[in-house]
């Protein structure tokens, strides 16, 4: 049995472990402590992955019951992030029916990403000269 000094969340008092146990020894509360829900999640790791993607982040943690700050933690450990793991929404048309600008991208070759940033800087430009001849 391990002994855990000023560790009860609710009296202040000493945390006692048996196993994956923690019981107060002050007021007898119990907890499950952290490493049995995290096991509970590196179990289910691939199911809730998949819902991330099918669901979306909100859902898949109200369906899980995942903390807000667990389920960012659980992103940072897994090397995801949730908000890229949903397909984006398409974006709409501009006002001359032409496909919106898309989106700059990391993975794009050095090339096109500097094309883009000319094309983003131009167009950026035209529509501060429009605004200002109005």
């Amino acid at each position: 049995m391990a002994v855990f000094p000023n560790g009860c969340p609710h009296c202040g008092g000493t945390l006692a472990r048996e196993g994956d146990e923690i019981e107060c020894i002050n007021c007898g509360r119990e907890s499950a402590g952290n490493r049995i829900k995290d096991r509970f999640y590196e179990q289910h790791h691939d199911e809730i992955l998949s819902d991330i993607k099918k669901l979306g982040p909100v859902k898949t943690r109200k369906k899980w019951q995942i903390p807000g700050a667990t389920f960012s933690q659980l992103g940072h450990r897994w090397s995801v992030a949730t908000s890229e793991m949903t397909t984006p929404a398409a974006r709409a048309p501009t006002d001359n029916h032409l496909p919106a600008f898309p989106e700059f991208r990391d993975e794009w070759p050095e090339g096109i990403q500097v094309e883009w940033m000319e094309i983003w800087l131009y167009l950026v430009t035209k529509q501060r000269e429009e605004v200002n001849k109005v």
